[in-house]
């Protein structure tokens, strides 16, 4: 490690849980964060995405058209970036489940040990079928189509303007286009966002989650899946809803 400035969310993250100054550096020692699980979340803020604006329009610290990122010309930016003032007093946990929301992440205690994960990309870890779990059931619970946002109100703070707050208004254009569809608008604070672009980035997946998560699962199991941690992705094969069996347990054997 290095001492630098950065606008990386978790490394962030990290100087406030470390820092014994203004952080939590009396509290918990740097072996008690998982630095590897950092590392692979830094790379994931950093990584160069498209602003998602007119390079006209783009008001952002960091951007980048480099053809040596990029590969085409156009305006780029970091995935997730943090630059933001914390003036005051503010209980711990909810500081540092503030700075993970900026990367989509969250924050928990286990074991003695800071744990952090991020919703993003992974493979399942396990996978749950009428065999493995209690009974055999699972429990379905569904969202009503008058809950679900087709308009998201972004607040971030604008650098081309003393770091005024500024609003971004992002909809489900096609969804709004229905005769029978009316507006069901959210409002959302970017946390230490200073780019439209990623404030645009936050709106979608705001929206994309109120479209595509509509149905959530319960169900209860044994021992063999005490392993799984909060944020770890798991499949679920139900035989009644599939109509074939996946998977079950052995009776009686030889």
């Amino acid at each position: 490690f290095t001492t630098a400035w950065t606008c990386n969310p978790a490394w962030i993250l990290y100087d406030l849980c470390t820092e014994d100054r203004y952080g939590l550096g009396k509290y918990i020692d740097s072996s008690q964060i998982d630095k590897y699980a950092l590392y692979r979340i830094a790379r994931y803020c950093d990584e160069l995405v498209p602003a998602g604006v007119a390079a006209a329009d783009l008001l952002s610290l960091f951007t980048t058209n480099d053809t040596n990122y990029t590969g085409a010309t156009g305006e780029y930016e970091p995935r997730f970036s943090c630059n933001l003032v914390i003036a005051g007093k503010a209980n711990a946990f909810k500081v540092l489940n503030d700075i993970t929301g900026v990367f989509r992440g969250m924050t928990y205690w286990l074991n003695g040990e800071v744990y952090i994960v991020q919703d993003s990309e992974k493979d399942p870890v396990y996978q749950f079928t009428t065999g493995n779990v209690l009974n055999g059931e699972f429990k379905y619970e569904g969202t009503a189509n008058k809950t679900r946002t087709n308009q998201v109100i972004v607040n971030w703070n604008n650098p081309q303007d003393y770091y005024r707050p500024r609003s971004e208004i992002v909809e489900l254009e096609e969804t709004l286009q229905k005769d029978s569809e009316f507006l069901k608008t959210d409002s959302i604070t970017a946390f230490g966002c200073t780019s439209r672009g990623q404030a645009r980035r936050l709106g979608k997946w705001k929206l994309l989650s109120n479209q595509l998560h509509t149905n959530t699962v319960s169900f209860a199991s044994g021992l063999n899946a005490a392993f799984i941690r909060p944020g770890d992705i798991v499949q679920v094969f139900d035989n009644a809803k599939e109509g074939k069996s996946w998977g079950g347990r052995i009776k009686t054997g030889q």
